[in-house]
């Protein structure tokens, strides 16, 4: 019923949609968030992050989502302002910023239930999103290694033993990547989680001794808001929506 929307309207007046796909023949009202547009920068063509093919479907859809949308929903300031200099927007464009989940605490750390996925507390950086080209993983996973190299040289008893963590579901391009290949040959040191439930994901945030987002591009970047209210330090690029969201955790406001 939703992909196609003939017969929404029957039902419901007013549709907001998570996605940039919109039911061609619903003729409701419509609120649409947008939570990124990666797609038309040049960036996603630079640095490979997608196809041609999905970034010109992607277009589309933001095309759609300007002409047809009552209103439109960003999740940050920068994401609002590259819209609407890429698209007409016949609707207002109005910034709502995502929330956390009160399940991320600095309490959320358990340290059996870190045991049982392997990991001790505060002796592993974190890092949490797809595991594609758009997160940079590359540069979090040679950072790492960098300092595992001088500590060693220098005897650094700090980081002995010290782990990387990454959580997320492979994506776009992940198998054929070079990071990838380095991690097989780094498995002592660089543990892959996959998907984690959102308590597991919590108990990891908590236990970690930093929280790593080196991401190329992000319309917000909700992990940072996760890893700040888990009480855990966090490094992040200075790019896309990221600075916004260190920003709105450290505000008063």
């Amino acid at each position: 019923p939703y992909v196609n929307g003939r017969l929404l309207h029957r039902h419901y007046r007013l549709l907001h949609t998570l996605d940039t796909r919109l039911p061609p023949r619903f003729q409701g009202k419509i609120v649409a968030t947008v939570h990124d547009v990666l797609s038309v920068l040049p960036l996603a063509r630079e640095k490979d992050l997608s196809t041609a093919r999905f970034r010109e479907r992607k277009r589309s859809q933001y095309r759609e989502i300007a002409a047809r949308a009552d209103a439109i929903v960003t999740v940050s300031e920068e994401t609002r302002r590259q819209f609407c200099s890429s698209f007409d927007a016949q609707g207002p464009v109005e910034v709502v910023y995502p929330g956390v989940d009160p399940g991320f605490t600095p309490e959320s750390a358990n340290e059996g239930r870190l045991k049982d996925i392997g990991l001790r507390r505060g002796r592993y950086i974190l890092s949490v999103g797809e595991l594609c080209a758009r997160k940079n993983l590359g540069a979090v996973v040679e950072a790492f290694l960098a300092i595992r190299r001088a500590a060693a040289g220098r005897g650094g008893e700090a980081t002995r033993g010290l782990q990387l963590v990454l959580v997320g579901h492979p994506s776009f391009g992940w198998e054929e990547s070079y990071v990838r290949r380095v991690i097989e040959e780094h498995r002592d040191c660089i543990h892959l989680l996959g998907f984690l439930s959102d308590q597991d994901l919590a108990c990891v945030y908590a236990g970690a001794a930093a929280f790593v987002h080196l991401s190329h591009y992000e319309g917000f970047g909700l992990p940072i808001l996760e890893a700040m209210a888990a009480g855990i330090p966090v490094v992040a690029a200075r790019r896309g929506g990221i600075p916004e969201a260190c920003l709105l955790y450290t505000s008063p406001s």
